[in-house]
């Protein structure tokens, strides 16, 4: 699927494309194309305070930018970039030999933040997923290992399986992880059934919606047997099916544990999708033995990428039928990915596999045999990729070893109460309370699961207090919150003062003055979060849209990093910064433009909470 950005992200490739562009060719003494530069020259600068682009001096000093009269370089720089999205206003030479490029203030904010009042929950989007979300193609579909393990123990046991923290990080970074696929305008589907064993977990943490349940046990289970048949027989007659003796003796490789036997269900079908022959009616599948594929030799004879930078060095051979003739755990995680494929017209272009890293070898298994049992194995048309996560660990003066998902909802909640009563007083009771608490509750766990790189190991302080604060060590979440109820406080007041006739309405966008914001606070709110929020969303699927993999380095704890670096700065402006002043003329005109611009930041950290699955609140 081509990718199609949005307005901003557009207008900011085109700007970058075109500055670039001069800079290489201005006076003919470089060309682009024999630079020999593969990657950009420019950088944004996150200090307005110095400037908003620069050109390293070793940079400038290759591109013999020092020889030019940099006056008219700079003058011929702004008469073209007055076409640009972004107009210029200057550039210079530093001491330090670096080139310094400021844009016109003004042109940007009115741009900027008329397009995010235009567009509102749609900012950050792509065009694709503005147009028709429901029309566009069923790009991605994702399987997610944890909810599957989690089935299999709780069918193993017979019992309802508590969510370990390991398993909550991948159901969390996979919901997060698709809702920043939807971004960039791909359809998602998602292929882990579940159970309502589960449904109390994932309701809490507000996961359900993107997990279908079974509804029909029995229907499932004939359509589940059905699949899994006709991926054996695919299996029994695959040319890389291992037919040695002594290939059931040596199971390196193959990732088989004793624990996963008799997890599976004998069972006879019928067809054998994607082979184009069926079984004769009379003919009996022997399931009397094992069956194991080689996946080395696939591996050699279709060229993969292997080692680092892709699939396991020591993936040799898989076991799909074990000795005893029921399915492995690898064949009934084909068996899912393919009754979720069946169901989708026309296939995804990608298949993202959700894992832990101790998973992961399993995972990567299962996306060679599924190729091979369902042929697609030469096939370009459903891209394989693999996420994984780092393990989780807990510390802090008595706990030990580790505690369920719900424990740690239960604990963070405890000591979110806490620090609430210690802050508000012996108000905090009553349902109102509760739902605000479990509320802040979620909003700081995501934050503390999903800001960090989902391939290093998470560690979880779970003591009553971190560096001298009462609330939890998941404050960062509870920190962005109370900024934009903050923000929500400031319209609610300026909209009372309107209707008191305090102030005027706020007038159209097009009116507004914004040479009148001169603060660097004010440039920095609008240049490295409002214009840079798209970009950031485009950089961290950036693996996926340029058809990476098979491991993807999807960056999904930048949104939660990005929207805390956003509050840290905006509480700072807000702290000095007095937005509803006297209603004098000249004071109203700046006020006017400065709520334009906390409206525009306010729309991002909407945004950016409906990318976590969080319920923003409106006070606090």
């Amino acid at each position: 699927m081509k990718f199609k950005m949005g307005e901003i992200l557009k207008d900011f490739t085109v700007f970058t494309e075109q500055l670039e562009t001069f800079i290489l060719s201005y006076g003919k003494k470089t060309s682009v194309a024999k630079s020999g530069l593969n990657s950009t020259i420019l950088r944004p600068c996150n200090k307005p305070n110095i400037c908003d682009f620069s050109v390293a001096a070793a940079m400038v000093e290759r591109l013999k930018i020092k020889d030019l009269n940099i006056t008219a370089f700079s003058e011929e720089l702004k008469k073209e970039s007055s076409h640009w999205p972004f107009p210029i206003k200057s550039c210079i030479i530093t001491a330090k030999g670096s080139l310094s490029i400021n844009l016109h203030r003004p042109s940007v904010f009115k741009h900027v933040l008329s397009t995010v009042s235009q567009l509102g929950d749609q900012y950050g989007k792509s065009e694709a997923s503005i147009q028709d979300p429901a029309k566009a193609p069923p790009g991605v579909s994702v399987v997610n290992n944890s909810l599957l393990r989690a089935e299999r123990e709780r069918r193993a046991t017979e019992e309802n399986v508590e969510v370990s923290l390991n398993q909550l990080r991948g159901l969390l970074l996979t919901e997060h992880l698709s809702r920043l696929i939807r971004e960039a305008g791909f359809q998602v589907n998602h292929l882990t059934p579940t159970t309502p064993a589960f449904s109390k977990v994932l309701t809490q943490f507000g996961l359900g919606s993107i997990y279908k349940h079974t509804a029909d046990i029995s229907s499932e289970e004939s359509s589940r047997c059905e699949t899994q048949q006709q991926l054996i027989l695919a299996a029994n007659s695959s040319k890389y099916r291992i037919h040695s003796e002594s290939g059931r003796q040596d199971d390196k490789g193959s990732g088989q544990r004793s624990d996963d036997v008799g997890l599976g269900q004998r069972s006879v079908g019928n067809d054998v999708k994607g082979h184009g022959r069926r079984r004769d009616e009379q003919e009996v599948l022997d399931l009397s033995s094992e069956v194991q594929l080689d996946l080395q030799q696939f591996i050699a004879e279709e060229k993969l990428a292997h080692g680092k930078s892709g699939y396991d060095k020591n993936l040799q051979r898989v076991t799909v039928v074990s000795s005893n003739g029921t399915p492995s755990p690898v064949m009934m995680q084909c068996c899912t990915i393919e009754q979720g494929l069946s169901q989708l017209q026309p296939p995804p272009s990608h298949l993202i596999h959700v894992s832990s890293q101790d998973m992961g070898f399993r995972q990567q298994q299962v996306d060679l045999a599924w190729r091979l049992c369902t042929g697609h194995a030469s096939l370009p048309g459903i891209n394989q990729h693999h996420v994984t996560h780092g393990p989780v660990a807990v510390c802090g003066a008595g706990f030990k070893g580790t505690i369920s998902a719900s424990e740690l909802l239960r604990l963070r909640e405890s000591q979110t109460r806490e620090a609430s009563i210690l802050k508000y007083g012996e108000e905090v009771q009553g349902e109102g309370w509760e739902s605000l608490i479990h509320r802040l509750t979620i909003a700081g766990l995501k934050f503390e699961i999903l800001g960090k790189q989902h391939r290093h190991m998470l560690k979880l302080d779970l003591s009553n207090s971190h560096n001298n604060s009462t609330w939890p060590d998941s404050r960062d979440g509870v920190f962005v919150m109370y900024n934009y109820a903050r923000l929500c406080t400031l319209f609610s007041r300026f909209e009372q003062e309107v209707k008191k006739a305090t102030y005027p309405p706020l007038p159209s966008i097009s009116t507004i003055d914004f040479s009148l914001l001169r603060e660097d606070q004010e440039w920095g709110l609008a240049f490295n979060y409002v214009l840079q929020y798209p970009v950031m969303l485009s950089e961290c699927v950036s693996d996926l849209q340029n058809g990476k993999g098979p491991h993807l380095n999807i960056q999904t704890h930048r949104v939660c990093s990005f929207l805390a670096s956003l509050c840290r700065d905006l509480s700072s402006y807000y702290s000095h910064t007095h937005i509803l002043g006297e209603p004098r003329p000249h004071l109203i005109a700046v006020m006017f433009a400065r709520l334009y611009l906390l409206r525009s930041v306010h729309q991002v950290l909407k945004n950016g909470f409906s990318l976590l699955n969080i319920e923003p609140l409106s006070q606090m």
